[in-house]
């Protein structure tokens, strides 16, 4: 919990931000109805908005007592879940995300503080192989599922709507937070503890990749990127990523962001 980092790093990037998308929106995609505002986050800002939040309730969730750990966290799934009964909970202030998410950031906040990655750290090699592989398994059968289930739409995925728009309402999230669990769970067994090259440096300067990149996806779609065959735009789609996490995921950029996005020079 840290005030000034709520302010300079999260608010100072989420307002500056919400300013420069409605200059790219309006005047170079030509969205003529778009006006400035700050209670709706344009696009991918309602992180910035969620992580202050998030931030400021840490005082609210920490605790050394295990059982009080194990009742928060149980507590943060109920509001995940109940949050999309009410119609007013979706855009406006990250609402929707925030409360959807919820779990995801209490988990890793006691995870952290509990050391959990270290103790990972400990297992032998061969049990955590085969702790990946069955993860592994359970990830590939939960994305079948999804794929083959017609009953959770891309709408669910988005966290940003109430139930009543949806079909199968709080079951698909349900569902959804079950399958990012197990994704966590593989992603924490599968990373090696070392150092990777490229990967490790990009994984580092993530703000400006986090910054810049949906400019990029907005123009890439207002050039038609998105119109392109699948067989076209599947290579497309990769080989730009790739691109742009070389340009955008380096240590210049990074300190350049960090310049020109936070607010720590105020």
């Amino acid at each position: 919990f840290n005030p000034k980092r709520i302010v300079r790093t999260y608010l100072y990037c989420g307002i500056l931000m919400q300013v420069l998308y409605y200059f790219f929106l309006k005047y170079y995609i030509g969205n003529g109805a778009m006006e400035i505002q700050y209670s709706i986050p344009y696009y991918t800002l309602w992180y910035l908005f969620a992580m202050a939040v998030y931030t400021m309730i840490v005082p609210l969730i920490e605790t050394d007592s295990l059982g009080r750990k194990i009742a928060i966290l149980v507590i943060s799934f109920a509001i995940s879940l109940i949050a999309g009964t009410d119609p007013g909970v979706g855009y406006p202030f990250a609402s929707g995300r925030f409360f959807a998410f919820l779990p995801f950031f209490v988990l890793g906040f006691y995870c952290k503080n509990m050391g959990i990655t270290q103790k990972l750290e400990s297992i032998k090699l061969r049990y955590k192989a085969l702790g990946g592989a069955i993860l592994l398994a359970a990830v590939a059968a939960f994305e079948f599922y999804i794929i083959k289930n017609p009953y959770i739409e891309f709408i669910d995925m988005t966290y940003s709507y109430p139930y009543d728009q949806t079909m199968i309402g709080w079951k698909a999230r349900a569902i959804l937070l079950a399958g990012g669990l197990l994704w966590i769970a593989f992603f924490l067994v599968a990373t090696p503890n070392k150092r990777i090259p490229l990967v490790s440096s990009i994984g580092a300067n993530t703000l400006p990749i986090y910054i810049f990149h949906g400019f990029v996806v907005k123009i890439l779609i207002d050039c038609g990127l998105i119109n392109l065959t699948p067989k076209i735009y599947a290579p497309v789609a990769v080989a730009v990523s790739f691109m742009f996490l070389l340009v955008f995921g380096n240590k210049i950029a990074s300190n350049v962001a960090k310049w020109g996005f936070t607010g720590h020079w105020l």
